[in-house]
């Protein structure tokens, strides 16, 4: 059995490129729960400010929670 692939480069640097964005957007979503968290707001006062629930940011809050202090936005990501 044989396989065949056709790499279309276009298409790949698109898929890199959108992969990008939401990487950035998530970093972006940890450095502004960790600011919040180190002014000491609660996880709804955080999820009504970045207007989103709970549920959606408990798993990046806790992640910065747990992590130390001074982590990268970037380490937080790919430990989630």
């Amino acid at each position: 059995m044989s396989i065949l692939y056709e790499y279309d480069e276009k298409k790949q640097r698109r898929l890199d490129w959108e992969e990008g964005i939401e990487i950035g957007e998530e970093t972006r979503l940890i450095a502004q729960v960790h600011k919040k968290i180190s002014k000491n707001r609660s996880i709804e006062i955080i999820a009504e400010e970045l207007e989103t629930t709970v549920d959606d940011i408990k798993p990046i809050y806790e992640a910065v929670k747990d992590a130390p202090a001074d982590a990268d936005p970037m380490e937080i990501y790919l430990n989630l």
